[in-house]
């Protein structure tokens, strides 16, 4: 392209001289219609090497290829000196699989019956999504929940949550299992126990809570919530109150009980 811009150039200073000497009339017209051509033609020339240069830089462009995401790469596939062809064929050799880990997305299921109260939290964005993770602040990954699905599984009875976590310590990786917990519900003051503590009566559940007087006395409550491990209770037990966590099949409601101490495991050298 740039020896045809000067030969443009040239042609286009010839042109000129022609029209001066035509004014004159020094040459045919025949002349000046000639180079008049010429430089028409040069001019289509340039055109065509910027296409040629263009589909060059193009071209040149292929030889690098560019990742579509930010990721962290797997193993290579292809190492430097083998034969790859461009293919787009599914069955064709990747020359490596690039996976997204910054932000990370966790999907999740939870039980249709709680579907209100999770449509209930999602549309006023207070439903937060937590993840166990050792060494992260507090001990927690945390996320907004971003997605619920709008169908439920039939088979399971449940249905898909989603959030996306920032992972800047690249903690979480893909396909990892991981715990997750989600707040459905925000219970102002709550008096939390022991799971353990709540049993389950003939009409209702009940703690047994140890009175001054060192007896045990039922006390009807009502679960408002249970992560498996302690539980969130309305009723007649108060903070500071001592709750029977062991043998309470053993314990009527007014008996007197006595706390004691857990006797550690033994040794391997003991008894």
């Amino acid at each position: 392209m740039a020896r045809d811009q000067a030969t443009l150039t040239n042609d286009r200073v010839d042109l000129g001289r022609y029209q001066a000497l035509a004014q004159q009339n020094a040459i045919s017209n025949q002349q000046l219609v000639t180079q008049s051509a010429k430089v028409k033609s040069d001019e289509g020339v340039i055109v065509s090497d910027q296409a040629s240069v263009q589909t060059a830089r193009i071209n040149l462009g292929y030889t690098r290829i560019l990742s579509p995401i930010d990721g962290k790469t797997g193993a290579i596939f292809i190492q430097p000196g083998n034969v790859i062809s461009a293919s787009s064929s599914v069955s064709a050799q990747p020359l490596v699989t690039i996976t997204q880990i910054q932000p990370i997305k966790v999907s999740f299921m939870l039980p249709q019956n709680l579907l209100s109260q999770i449509q209930n939290q999602y549309t006023q964005r207070r439903l937060q999504v937590a993840v166990p993770m050792a060494g992260a602040p507090g001990g927690f990954e945390r996320a907004p929940a971003d997605f619920v699905s709008n169908v439920v599984n039939g088979a399971s009875g449940t249905i898909e949550l989603r959030a996306d976590f920032p992972n800047d310590d690249m903690r979480l990786v893909p396909g990892q299992t991981v715990t997750v917990s989600a707040a459905i519900a925000q219970i102002a003051g709550a008096t939390v126990v022991p799971r353990d503590a709540v049993n389950l009566g003939p009409e209702n559940s009940f703690v047994l809570v140890v009175g001054k007087d060192g007896k045990a006395w039922a006390k009807a409550v009502k679960v408002l919530n249970d992560d498996g491990a302690n539980d969130a209770i309305q009723g007649d037990v108060h903070p500071g109150d001592t709750v029977v966590t062991d043998g309470q099949l053993r314990v009527t409601s007014g008996q007197a009980v006595r706390a004691a101490k857990a006797t550690p495991a033994p040794g391997p050298a003991g008894p």
